[in-house]
């Protein structure tokens, strides 16, 4: 990953998250997305303090894309924003689950994915661990919405769960079950992330 489809700028070292990335030896906001994505993969101790992705170096699509929203933001590039996809997420993508996603009776789930977006571009960083856009495809996208840096915490927790709760409901899939299903998708993923 070199490229990227937004502006390049360097960032304010004044700035309070340009000046953690500053620590890091990151000054520009691209070479801030290349350090993100070699981030681990891994849920931050507390999601509603973005910062932490920087402390402890790690964190999953919502940290990562908000972390790196308000940095752009305090940059002066609001127009670099998050966006928050809802995607059709396979049981082909990780058949060592297959069984579990045949006892709730369907072959996907749905989940919630976080990413930038820049004139209309995909800018995902979530991992290099693995490719997300392959587990998350575009054409399994079946709504987005641009959220604020702010909401990739505990909002966007609950606007999943609302978007799966519909889910459930009109396929008649019992929620609990979907449920626990989508929570061994992302421990899988953050298993295979941390055996690389």
């Amino acid at each position: 990953m070199h490229e990227f489809s937004c502006p390049d700028f360097p960032l304010d070292k004044n700035q309070k998250i340009s000046s953690l990335f500053y620590k890091e030896k990151v000054y520009t906001f691209h070479a801030a997305l290349k350090y993100v994505h070699k981030l681990l993969y891994k849920r931050i101790s507390n999601l509603e303090d973005l910062t932490l992705v920087l402390i402890e170096k790690r964190g999953t699509c919502s940290s990562k894309h908000g972390l790196l929203a308000q940095l752009a933001e305090e940059n002066g590039y609001s127009h670099i924003e998050v966006k928050l996809g809802y995607f059709k997420f396979f049981s082909r993508t990780l058949p060592e689950l297959k069984e579990k996603f045949n006892a709730i009776g369907a072959d996907y789930i749905i989940e919630a994915h976080c990413y930038l977006s820049y004139k209309g571009s995909f800018i995902d960083v979530t991992s290099c661990q693995f490719d997300a856009r392959q587990l998350l495809n575009p054409k399994n996208l079946l709504e987005e919405v641009t959220i604020k840096a702010s909401q990739t915490g505990k909002v966007k927790q609950a606007m999943h769960k609302k978007y799966f709760e519909n889910w459930c409901t009109k396929y008649s899939i019992d929620f609990e079950k979907a449920w626990s299903l989508r929570c061994a998708v992302i421990d899988c993923l953050v298993q295979k992330a941390e055996n690389v």
